[in-house]
């Protein structure tokens, strides 16, 4: 609740301290699409022309990504070990020293725009059409979904309950066997998904 970091146009970069909002200065003035937290003050931006920034403090550090590509969704077990994922069916991986590419299956015409997981082991990266693809710590798999829409965030509180939500109001949800589809009221495209704290709710 202290310690709170938004991104977003122009390489806006605003933080919340509890009380109030400041803002950052972040060496681009590119567009930010996505932010992880990693624990301990640490956090990866991500966003267009292959930014990712790294801060362990109000200090932001540009790394070298290795693209061009637009880059939509970050996260991370822990800091040394951390997915970006983007245009192009691009998929980065940082072992705490640098970025290297990761090959999935997934056709480089497809957006990648959301990855989340469970533990190092079982890692979720989601798309257009419908792709869900998952490492398991060996290897990486595509999954079968009831949907071709494309998908925009994930996110679970455990290997057996996790959700994929995207265009035309589709939800998604994952019991450690199958995906199913789940009935919403709302046919507009959902960006975002999360667990109300405290609660068994989803919004």
């Amino acid at each position: 609740p202290s310690d709170i970091v938004a991104v977003g146009d122009t390489g806006s970069v605003l933080r919340y301290n509890g009380s109030t909002w400041t803002r950052e200065s972040a060496p681009t003035s590119l567009l930010l699409r996505a932010i992880w937290n990693g624990g301990a003050g640490q956090y990866f931006a991500v966003g267009e022309r292959g930014t990712i920034l790294r801060s362990s403090g109000p200090a932001w550090t540009p790394q070298a990504s290795g693209t061009q590509q637009f880059l939509r969704a970050v996260w991370g077990s822990e800091p040394t070990n951390v997915y970006v994922v983007g245009d192009s069916g691009v998929v980065l991986h940082f072992d705490g020293g640098r970025w290297s590419t990761v090959t999935v299956p997934v056709s480089n015409t497809k957006r990648l725009r959301a990855v989340w997981g469970t533990s190092a082991n079982d890692v979720y990266i989601g798309g257009d059409g419908g792709t869900i693809v998952r490492y398991d710590g060996v290897r990486w798999q595509t999954l079968g979904v009831p949907t071709t829409r494309d998908l925009r965030t994930i996110w679970g509180r455990g290997p057996t309950e996790i959700y994929a939500a995207g265009d035309s109001g589709t939800v998604l949800h994952y019991d450690g066997e199958a995906w199913k589809t789940v009935a919403t009221p709302s046919t507009k495209t959902l960006y975002s998904i999360f667990g109300v704290p405290g609660t068994a709710q989803i919004a």
